[in-house]
């Protein structure tokens, strides 16, 4: 098969750039012929793709393009969204594929879009079949205007089970197609857990979901552990980080910290984490950095959560299960309750669990409490993590649920396809409509003698 991937992500990606080097490669060895193509909103002919590796980029696994965690890709096919002729050269192309995968469609919607639909014919006038891919579960509120699109789709693959039901009211079939992963790297030596530092990366898109800062306040509070690696960037970090912008919730105070030391009460909760180098900041890491570390270390730290998202589950849990490092996650971060139990991820079982409640201090004192596990139990984890990778997430058996989904097939974590219904949230149907003119219909202009006359 000829399979087409579309992605219109221009700057951070975060996993959803792991996720699509993987799927390539899945699809390679299927012995298919995978292309990966960028959209842009610009009005300019999309131009010539440049093959050069431009400093702080490396060169992609599966698309061979040049890539940065944080900036994206560079140097893949152009289409340019708001261009005719790019337009109809992009449906041309697209219908000499027999499948295309939609990997991005938010992208679609952006403040250069505003009431241009040119690129509207990129959906609706290709002719092979075509998959959208939906990475987390803000669609009811971010992008319910792609219920407008659903006639041109033939199923939905939704990564975890947040993204699966932002989708019950569009009337296509979906599946939770889980990440796809190299599972090679299970095959590779380990360092015992004895023997790795006492140390933790949390390798982010800083944005407010992650709640990194639970983690940076935790820091002082840390005895056991004896260094914090944080790796990404992103606009909280930009805040966090700000001389003059910092948000006021990223400042040590009593009501969130009430263990904190006087001395740092006012003080901006990333200065106090980075003194004594207790917590260095790696800035964005490319995947061969991040297992070099992981390799090291006891463990990885994924302090996302929120209580209304649903169950879901970051790419960077499993990056840390291949290398048998042991992740520490949040209850509502991997679960929709308390308990921290999900249909995938169940706490002592894959993973180490923190409350989402935890005072800086708690949060402390349990990673450190951490540290001290017994080695039999830590190689339970282990064992549980590497049958759960192989079962579960072979980026080959991944590729091939995804040409599966597109013929119809029952096929994902779920054991049957589910087609949502506008009658399960007729709300979100009618926020469709609005959202749809609100983004994509021009705006009329009317001047006092328009009003007059």
């Amino acid at each position: 098969m000829k399979i087409l991937i579309v992605t219109c992500v221009r700057n951070r990606p975060g996993g959803i750039l792991n996720f699509t080097e993987q799927l390539m490669l899945g699809f390679k060895e299927l012995g298919h012929q995978v292309e990966l193509v960028q959209m842009k909103p610009i009005k300019q002919y999309h131009s010539k793709p440049d093959n050069s590796i431009p400093e702080g980029f490396v060169r992609g696994e599966g698309s061979g393009a040049a890539v940065n965690q944080l900036k994206g890709w560079r140097g893949l096919k152009n289409f340019s969204m708001m261009n005719e002729k790019s337009v109809r050269e992009y449906v041309e192309f697209a219908n000499g594929f027999d499948l295309i995968i939609q990997s991005t469609m938010f992208g679609y919607a952006c403040q250069d879009t505003e009431g241009d639909t040119t690129w509207l014919p990129m959906i609706t006038d290709v002719t092979p079949k075509q998959i959208m891919v939906l990475h987390d579960g803000n669609m009811k509120r971010n992008c319910p205007w792609l219920y407008e699109l659903r006639e041109h789709f033939d199923a939905i693959a939704c990564v975890h089970h947040a993204a699966f039901d932002a989708a019950d009211f569009i009337d296509v079939p979906r599946n939770i197609i889980l990440n796809p992963f190299d599972l090679s790297l299970l095959d590779q030596p380990r360092k015992k857990f004895s023997e790795r530092r006492n140390a933790l990366l949390s390798p982010q898109t800083f944005k407010p979901i992650k709640r990194v800062q639970d983690l940076i306040r935790a820091v002082p509070h840390m005895k056991t552990i004896e260094e914090v690696l944080v790796a990404g960037e992103g606009i909280e970090f930009n805040y966090m980080t700000s001389k003059d912008k910092c948000k006021d919730h990223y400042f040590v105070s009593r009501d969130i910290d009430p263990d904190a030391e006087e001395k740092n009460i006012g003080r901006k909760i990333w200065d106090v984490a980075t003194e004594n180098h207790k917590m260095k900041h790696l800035g964005v890491i490319h995947p061969e950095k991040r297992d070099e570390i992981l390799r090291d270390v006891k463990f990885l730290v994924d302090s996302s959560w929120s209580k209304g998202y649903g169950e879901h589950y970051n790419r960077t849990l499993f990056e840390a299960m291949l290398l048998g490092t042991i992740p520490i996650a949040v209850n509502f971060g991997v679960s929709d309750n308390e308990e921290g139990v999900g249909q995938l991820l169940k706490p002592g079982i894959n993973y180490l669990m923190l409350r989402h409640d935890y005072s800086p201090k708690q949060y402390a004192e349990a990673v450190d409490g951490f540290c001290e596990l017994d080695e039999s139990t830590i190689e339970e984890i282990q064992t549980n993590n590497d049958a759960l990778l192989r079962k579960l997430f072979d980026r080959k058996n991944i590729a091939q649920q995804y040409i599966d989904l597109s013929g119809g097939k029952d096929v994902g974590l779920n054991p049957k396809n589910s087609t949502g219904s506008p009658a399960n949230d007729p709300n979100s149907v009618r926020k469709s409509k609005e959202k749809w003119e609100e983004q994509f219909e021009p705006t009329i202009q009317t001047t006092l003698e328009d009003f007059f006359s």
